[in-house]
């Protein structure tokens, strides 16, 4: 038998089964074949840390599994604890949980930047006038390329691949990009602009 590490990373969690933190798990000095698991503490994976920051973990016994609680339904009504949102799970074969999320982002990208070239002829007239942009060309222009720094500030939930995905990889050659995703930010589409994306 291979020797055993001095400690191993354990989860320690409160009477309701919720994340608290990470701690160490000794070997026990009496049986080097296994470890000195607190009371406190599950000898399982951690929880996603990007769920941490919006979402408590709390370990299901019966599924062997972490669940997800959205902090502030919890903290304003603790009957709220069954309510689980689970973390996004991989869309299709071949696509890991942060594949998939670069996926959606690169479609977002793909998406505004096509949005933003339907507005350019607007700018190109005024140029050729001499006149100012059109002020709700300007404020929608600026929403649009607001959108990446409103995602990595949290003002924006990040786009997810859409359930196409989970269809055939032909379905998504075939479906335009803006139902590729699900992302719910979309500034409104100014009158005077149709957009193909």
């Amino acid at each position: 038998m291979a020797n055993l590490k001095k400690y191993k990373d354990v989860c320690v969690v409160d009477e309701d089964n919720i994340f608290v933190s990470i701690a160490r798990a000794y070997l026990d000095p009496k049986d080097p074949t296994r470890y000195l698991v607190g009371d406190s503490s599950l000898d399982v994976e951690p929880p996603l840390v990007d769920k941490l920051q919006k979402h408590l973990a709390k370990w299901d016994n019966e599924e062997k599994r972490w669940k997800y609680i959205l902090r502030h339904e919890y903290e304003t009504n603790p009957e709220a604890e069954e309510k689980f949102e689970e973390p996004p799970q991989a869309p299709i074969e071949g696509f890991t949980e942060e594949s998939a999320e670069t996926e959606a982002m690169d479609i977002l990208y793909f998406i505004r930047e096509n949005r933003l070239k339907d507005t350019d002829p607007f700018v190109l007239v005024a140029y050729e006038k001499g006149t100012e942009v059109p002020k709700y060309i300007q404020e929608y222009r600026q929403k649009l390329r607001d959108i990446p720094n409103k995602i990595r500030e949290g003002k924006f939930e990040k786009p997810v691949l859409s359930d196409v995905y989970k269809t055939t990889s032909e379905n998504v050659r075939r479906t335009k990009a803006t139902d590729l995703i699900v992302f719910n930010h979309w500034p409104k589409t100014p009158d005077k602009i149709t957009h193909g994306l």
